[in-house]
């Protein structure tokens, strides 16, 4: 959850227990109504499949997303990814809920999280 979207639910359960605490009137029916529009279309906006590539760094990490349903998306990210593996970082699609990662080769849009790693330099 983003912080924007926390806020969000914070002002909506305010404006509840205020709502039924007074009652609705004319202004605080339309704040109710403006709140729960702004995080319907929050949460729909959400709702569409979205892929992550983790790329681990000597700062951490980068990840890129990219919307499974955006054809150009995909190609971005598809050339990341042969981008990646061809400097030798391996790619590991992410388990999901704890599972282990599993070791690919060729990119897929359906995976949810690409973990890439970068080629371990002997000394």
């Amino acid at each position: 959850m983003t912080t924007e979207w926390n806020s969000q639910v914070i002002c909506f359960v305010a404006l509840v227990a205020l709502t039924a605490a007074l009652g609705e009137s004319g202004s605080l029916r339309w704040l109710t109504f403006a709140l729960r529009s702004k995080l319907r279309s929050s949460q729909q906006q959400r709702s569409s499949p979205m892929g992550v590539q983790i790329v681990m760094d000597r700062n951490g990490d980068t990840r890129h997303e990219f919307d499974v349903s955006d054809t150009t998306a995909i190609a971005l990210a598809e050339e990341r990814f042969k981008e990646l593996t061809g400097r030798g970082f391996r790619a590991v699609a992410l388990g999901e809920d704890g599972r282990s990662g599993e070791l690919i080769s060729k990119f897929d849009p359906r995976v949810e999280e690409t973990l890439f790693i970068p080629q371990l330099q002997g000394g």
